[in-house]
């Protein structure tokens, strides 16, 4: 009985012990139209906006509409690639993983990707007032 009792307080020990005490922070990045967002020596910049047929809110709508937009990455105000992004409701995999590949992930998982302002029926949209918006999980 003696040995079962150890046995279990030795387990139990080392599980409590292995926890990870980290917490994850939502949090976000934007990046205007025509201007750098800095990240571990790449800069992103939102050319673009091309189209955008999201169905805007105050609208009945059978398709829930997309957003395209051109991405552009540069280093040290070198020109390295840009994307034309296609955005929905739903995220997309590849462009998060284009995402991740040009911004520090030591201590960060982007999961959302979204351009904004959303489409009003009531409001015309600015180009000008378009930003891309990058959510991602902060971990300390």
């Amino acid at each position: 009985m003696k040995k079962v009792v150890t046995f279990l307080f030795i387990v139990l020990s080392s599980i409590a012990i292995a926890q990870n005490n980290t917490v994850a922070k939502q949090k976000f990045i934007k990046v205007k139209l025509n201007s750098c967002i800095e990240g571990e020596g790449y800069h992103l910049l939102l050319k673009e906006v091309l189209t955008d047929s999201r169905c805007a809110t105050g609208v009945d709508c059978i398709w829930a509409g997309q957003v395209s937009a051109i991405v552009a990455v540069y280093k040290d105000s070198k020109f390295i690639e840009e994307k034309t992004m296609v955005l929905t409701k739903t995220v997309d995999a590849e462009n998060l993983k284009w995402i991740n590949s040009y911004l520090n992930q030591s201590q960060r998982v982007i999961n959302s990707l979204t351009i904004s302002p959303y489409p009003n029926v009531k409001k015309v949209i600015k180009p000008e007032d378009y930003y891309l918006e990058i959510g991602y999980m902060q971990y300390n």
